[in-house]
């Protein structure tokens, strides 16, 4: 994910709107949220004084965020904690453990009093290796790499999802790499651009760095220059040299696979001072999988749908609790606190709980393509919550007007409203503490669909992937230097990968925001 923090101008709330989160239990104090929350509370009670009795009654916003804090979202994570290790420790797409993760969502929404829970199925081919991947240096000198999953020990590659099969041997040609890497995440355009394989040498093995466009583009740009295998390796920046799980939206013919930095600095290096020739054996196949997509709405108006979604199932590596257990559980406790509160808003509120996000974003895709013209254009708004307990956090919103970041990657702009959505949430942050960060659309979520559909959307996590910079570590507390959360995709996702405090800043922003749009008679003027 993307780096790169602007200071947007602050617009206080009127008295009372906002709850700063409490005190950090788990990280430094944040003296700013306390000192500006208690200014807020002063200003409050000195603004109430012999106002009438009216005046004091609390907005449905105020009434929900006052229900929706940590201790009930962790209910639900201690829940998907049991399912996990009732099922392997985890709750993988198509597993028992995925199955009782959606039955575990559909009776809370149920017993909560949504009517017509809608259980829409999701059916696909899974990708899974058969035997592990060979990468292997043949000349001018031997070596083997480790093969095995991003997080695990020692593990130097892993097959890309979607791979095609191959045994190859074949010279390596490095594309387009940036070496020393640029300043920030996203520096590197290798291979985004066909003219980049302009002197490619048909039959070889493209050597590509990770960077500003998709992996598809990249592998996509490779094969069209007549590449026989991709080798994609991390992009070298603080933060982003291990190897990465990694994946391509739709299925190749030829082998790829993810490399940490250093191995592909290491064939990067050989290949400037000669011929490289590399050994790559991918054997994997496609299992028919069978999911759902979880949907339950409110009363409001059916033509002007603000829409949440969190996914729900895990990597096959741990129980996915602050990926995306956080998510689950944050939606669940807004769904009930609607219900048990009788909120009635003018705009209905639909809640979505994605199957196999894990998986290229499977069942939110599915959704939204399969949706006629006049059914998504009712949707009047998205709004993706994903990884919201981070425990290094760092409140993140995605950037919607490229104004302050270049693109991630070429694909359409997203679609007008989405930066209003983006400034509400910039907005509810500034009001409690410091400028959330903003972080380039990267289509790694289930956001994607909805941008690529042309629906408005905006998209909000507390960090995964990046490490936390010492101005991030001032403002909110944590460590500097260490990854926002160390147990990303891997086994240690557990209930005690969690921070409660990033739970009730991040649940605070998505109450906000829903109940903003909701009550709007115009949405986007």
């Amino acid at each position: 994910m993307k780096n790169n923090t602007i200071s947007v101008k602050k617009i206080l709330p009127i008295a009372g709107v906002f709850n700063p989160p409490t005190p950090p239990r788990k990280h430094k104090s944040n003296t700013k949220l306390r000192s500006l929350g208690a200014l807020l509370a002063a200003v409050f009670l000195i603004a109430s004084i012999g106002t009438p009795a009216w005046a004091d009654r609390k907005t449905d916003a105020e009434r929900l965020r006052s229900v929706v804090e940590h201790g009930g979202i962790m209910k639900h994570l201690e829940a998907l904690q049991k399912i996990a290790n009732r099922n392997g420790g985890n709750r993988y797409v198509g597993t028992r453990g995925d199955l009782q993760t959606r039955n575990y969502i559909a009776s809370v929404l149920t017993r909560a009093g949504f009517k017509n829970v809608q259980r829409l199925p999701v059916v696909f081919e899974n990708f899974k290796e058969k035997t592990p991947a060979i990468l292997e240096l043949v000349s001018p000198t031997s070596k083997f790499y480790v093969n095995g999953l991003a997080g695990s020990p020692n593990a130097q590659f892993d097959i890309m999802q979607s791979s095609g099969n191959g045994d190859i041997t074949a010279n390596i040609q490095a594309v387009q790499i940036m070496d020393p890497p640029g300043p920030t995440p996203s520096s590197s355009d290798s291979g985004c651009d066909p003219a980049h394989f302009s002197s490619f040498v048909a039959g070889n093995i493209a050597l590509i760095q990770r960077g500003t466009c998709t992996f598809s583009t990249k592998v996509a740009n490779a094969i069209d220059a007549g590449a026989v295998g991709v080798i994609i390796f991390n992009e070298g920046q603080p933060g982003r040299t291990a190897l990465i799980g990694a994946l391509l939206s739709t299925p190749v013919s030829i082998p790829v696979v993810s490399a940490e930095w250093a191995v592909g600095k290491e064939l990067y290096d050989l290949s400037s001072q000669g011929t490289v020739n590399v050994h790559m054996k991918t054997d994997a196949e496609y299992i028919h999988t069978e999911t759902e997509n979880i949907i339950a709405e409110t009363t409001g108006r059916p033509d002007h749908v603000v829409m949440v979604g969190a996914h729900l199932d895990s990597v096959d590596e741990g129980p996915g609790i602050d990926d995306n257990g956080s998510g689950i559980g944050t939606l669940l406790e807004i769904a009930k606190g609607m219900q048990r509160l009788h909120i009635q808003p003018l705009n209905k509120v639909r809640f979505a709980f994605w199957g196999a996000e894990e998986e290229a974003q499977v069942g939110s895709g599915q959704y939204v393509n399969g949706l006629s013209d006049v059914d998504a254009g009712k949707i009047a708004l998205y709004l993706n919550a994903d990884m919201l307990g981070s425990p290094n956090f760092v409140p993140s919103v995605y950037e919607a007007d490229y104004n302050v970041l270049p693109p991630a990657f070429a694909s359409p702009p997203p679609a007008p409203g989405s930066i209003e959505i983006e400034q509400v949430l910039v907005d509810y942050f500034n009001g409690v503490g410091p400028s959330p960060k903003l972080l380039n659309i990267d289509q790694r979520s289930d956001y994607r669909f909805f941008l690529l559909n042309g629906i408005p959307f905006a998209a909000i996590t507390s960090g995964f992937d990046g490490n936390k910079t010492d101005a991030e570590a001032v403002d909110f507390g944590g460590t500097a230097g260490e990854p926002y959360d160390a147990c990303y995709h891997k086994k240690c996702d557990n209930i005690h990968n969690v921070s409660e405090d990033s739970l009730d800043l991040m649940s605070g922003a998505l109450v906000h925001t829903i109940m903003e749009f909701a009550k709007r008679d115009v949405i986007f003027p």
